[in-house]
């Protein structure tokens, strides 16, 4: 739906988009957090495009094994310097202020990894990029599912 919904804005950035999914089973989940996690990370990975890069690229890719789903989604844009990295997650946090935004969506897509059972890091270099790991677990048959 990314690549859909935000077409102009990545030929705009002149981003290259590639994909690599690697699925056994697949993975589905009634929340629309998950699809509210991956928008995030990709719009920030073009939002945050390197502008010196000879080639902006942004790659998403999926697998799994037995019980969890992973995601990963990595750029060569402008990256996070590594003195700031502990603020990532946190709400209003800005590194980058020539570019539009308000600081908190990352912040959500923290909360909403964490309303999933899951887990999200990243790696970043300043000018080389960031690449951010999702974990999600599978949604186990035999287990029943918390009432909400």
């Amino acid at each position: 739906n990314f690549l859909l919904n935000h077409q102009s804005q990545i030929e705009e950035s002149e981003v290259q988009i590639k994909t690599h999914f690697i699925h056994s089973k697949p993975f589905s989940t009634k929340h629309s957090k998950l699809s509210q996690v991956i928008e995030n990370l990709m719009n920030n990975a073009v939002k945050f495009s390197n502008p010196n890069a000879p080639k902006k690229i942004v790659e998403i890719s999926t697998y799994n094994d037995v019980d969890w789903f992973y995601i990963q989604i990595k750029d060569n844009g402008l990256g996070i310097p590594e003195d700031r990295h502990s603020e990532v997650f946190s709400m209003f946090k800005r590194f980058h202020q020539n570019v539009e935004g308000h600081g908190i969506g990352l912040y959500m897509v923290k909360k909403f990894v964490d309303k999933l059972n899951g887990e999200i890091n990243f790696e970043s270099s300043l000018e080389n990029g960031t690449c951010f790991y999702v974990k999600l677990p599978f949604e186990r048959q035999d287990r029943p599912l918390p009432k909400n």
